[in-house]
């Protein structure tokens, strides 16, 4: 585990609760605006005011169209991608935007799908394969598979992380890895996260 490696805290809602987690050491926040999740963001003007942080934006299938005006209303700075979009409607978003594409990861053969979305890409994101939904199912896939991945491309390491994890992070190593995005594994419900735990997490993965 690198020192500077990255904290990304996704599915937020509550501005109080945000600003919390954002003293506590985030890096970057995720918003997530796909309706059918329970982190959906459904009051978000808020997001406007956030400075101090990366803010990305987490959509489903959506159309570039779409994904820009939400971009703009708030101000957004990435977006992640986290259904089966398609080269040509990743490749608009990132025209207007960085973009990060998430990949779901169950076997070494996931990996092959990623070559493709490279040139239009800034990070990558890999969660775990689920049919409980996209993202947030608080389960692992076999992190020793990151060995298959061979782009230079950064990404960051998602699903279903714990508290518990410092130690199995630490010892991750691969030259593409920048960082851990965390999110129902430190949560008190839906959408509220436990500042406390976070703020373990974040010194304990800093600690040399």
């Amino acid at each position: 585990m690198k020192p500077d490696h990255l904290i990304k805290v996704c599915g937020m809602r509550q501005p109080e609760n945000i600003q919390a987690v954002i003293d506590a050491g985030a890096d970057w926040m995720g918003f997530i605006f796909y309706p059918k999740s329970p982190r959906f963001m459904d009051n978000s003007s808020f997001i406007k005011s956030i400075t101090t942080v990366k803010k990305v934006g987490v959509f489903v299938n959506e159309s570039a169209s779409f994904v820009q005006d939400v971009v703009e209303e708030y101000g957004l700075d990435m977006v992640q991608l986290h259904g089966e979009e398609a080269l040509q409607v990743v490749d608009s978003i990132s025209t207007f935007v960085e973009v990060m594409k998430a990949f779901r990861i169950k076997t070494a053969q996931d990996f092959e799908l990623v070559d493709a979305y490279v040139p239009f890409c800034n990070y990558f994101l890999f969660d775990t394969k689920s049919e409980l939904g996209h993202g947030g199912t608080g389960q692992q896939f076999d992190w020793s598979l990151l060995q298959n991945y061979t782009a230079e491309t950064p990404f960051l390491l998602s699903g279903g992380i714990r508290l518990t994890d410092v130690d199995r992070l630490k010892n991750i190593e691969h030259p593409a890895l920048i960082g851990f995005d965390i999110n129902s594994g430190f949560e008190i419900e839906p959408a509220l996260k436990d500042v406390e735990q976070i703020k373990q997490f974040i010194n304990h993965l800093k600690q040399n």
